[in-house]
């Protein structure tokens, strides 16, 4: 049983490995991606009807403005991406969690002292409490 179980845990491991890099390549994948459009964009932006020139004769003399588009645009691609996949991993693991918990509610009776209560999903909705609290006793 003990090297089945270490089986198990390799393959799991490995499983979680795998989807971790590729999840990385994906990432990267995107921000390439994406960053280049952007630059081409609002570098084609900047460059049209000679704007560039306009902005020097009015005194607005902007130093390396190519560089100071690229680097913002990579700021917003690098933090709109940091802030969606965690959001999508906040949702992911709140619903398999909700899952998991409502679940094991539904094996398990709550009992307090020698009262046994059929509350569906009661750990969940003692998950939210602690939660709420936690947040209100942190502000």
């Amino acid at each position: 049983m003990f090297w089945r179980q270490l089986i198990l845990f390799a393959v799991i491991g490995a499983a979680f490995m795998l989807v971790s890099v590729y999840q990385l390549y994906l990432n990267q994948w995107l921000q390439i991606r994406w960053r280049r459009w952007m630059t081409h964009t609002y570098l084609d932006r900047w460059l049209t009807n000679g704007v560039h020139y306009r902005m020097r004769l009015k005194g607005d003399a902007a130093d390396n403005p190519d560089q100071r588009i690229a680097d913002d645009v990579a700021m917003f691609i690098d933090q709109t991406l940091s802030l969606g996949i965690g959001l999508l991993s906040a949702v992911t693991m709140l619903a398999s969690f909700g899952a998991i918990l409502w679940g094991i509610s539904s094996q398990v009776p709550l009992v307090i002292g020698n009262h046994e209560f059929a509350v569906p999903g009661y750990l969940v909705w003692i998950a939210a409490a602690f939660a709420l609290m936690a947040t209100m006793g942190a502000h």
